[in-house]
Parts: C-alpha cells; sequence; structure tokens
C-alpha cells in the first residue's frame, strides 16, 4: 500500500493538520499473511498514521486523504 501516488509530495503540513483528533489500538488484516494485527492509530484531519506500537517515532504507513474520493465509516461498540 502506497501513501502517495508516484512524484507526489505530501501535503504541507499545517497546524490544524498537525492535532491529532482520535488515537487508540485497532486491528487491522495483514497484506501479505491474512491475519489480524494489532496496530496503534491516529486520525488527523488530512490523514490516517499507524505505528506497531505507541511509543515507535514515526508511523509504519501514513494513509493520505488529500486524493480521497469517498470513506467507508463505521462504529464499532
Amino acid at each position: 500500500m502506497r501513501a502517495f501516488l508516484s512524484g507526489e509530495k505530501p501535503p504541507a503540513e499545517t497546524p490544524e493538520h498537525s492535532v491529532v483528533l482520535k488515537e487508540g489500538w485497532l486491528k487491522k488484516e495483514g497484506a501479505n499473511v491474512k491475519s489480524w494485527k494489532q496496530r496503534y492509530f491516529k486520525l488527523y484531519a488530512n490523514r490516517l498514521e499507524y505505528y506497531r506500537n505507541r511509543h515507535v517515532i514515526g508511523p509504519m504507513v501514513p494513509l493520505s486523504f488529500t486524493h480521497a474520493s469517498s470513506f467507508l465509516c463505521f462504529k464499532v461498540s
């Protein structure tokens, strides 16, 4: 999974884009090995980042919302 198209630069960081809107533990299915892995996610206004654990400095994959046309939202109870 790529965060940005080839040659595309990430969007410029603005104060409203640097604020974490939500964060916490979620499970995601692995890309190659189809098992469920627990990851720490952070949601910003323009991207979603996830980390192997909450103390890691950089995200595993930053997913940009800049060119997204739609989203699937759901609530887990």
